[in-house]
């Protein structure tokens, strides 16, 4: 059996103490036994809206968009339309059925003379 240095486990690298005076930018919740941790300064959080933070989000996606669309156009174009169908098939589904559900109670329904 060969025993080389390269295959022993090394230990995890060490992270940086924080310092105690800086404030955590999260809020920690004890419910029960569930401990949640909320953001306060996020740039995607809906209580601290910005216009900056919303103009730099909007160029992010803006450069992913591209990006996927670049390595292949056809297939990005057949993924944004299988997004949007995926998104109104539940209410077109939900509008037919009423929709047949009224038809078909008129047909059965006694009709008042």
């Amino acid at each position: 059996m060969l025993h080389d240095k390269s295959w022993t486990r090394t230990p995890p690298p060490k992270t940086p103490s924080a310092s105690n005076d800086a404030n955590p930018s999260y809020e920690e919740l004890m419910l029960g036994i569930w401990r949640i941790l909320i953001v306060k300064d996020s740039r995607f959080s809906m209580l601290s809206f910005r216009w900056e933070n919303l103009s730099s989000t909007f160029s992010l996606l803006w450069r992913a968009l591209y990006d996927v669309y670049t390595v292949s156009p056809r297939l990005f174009a057949l993924s944004i339309l299988a997004q949007f169908w995926s998104a109104i098939e539940g209410p077109l589904s939900l509008y037919f059925s009423n929709t047949l559900f009224f038809f078909v109670s008129a047909l059965t329904s006694p009709r008042l003379i």
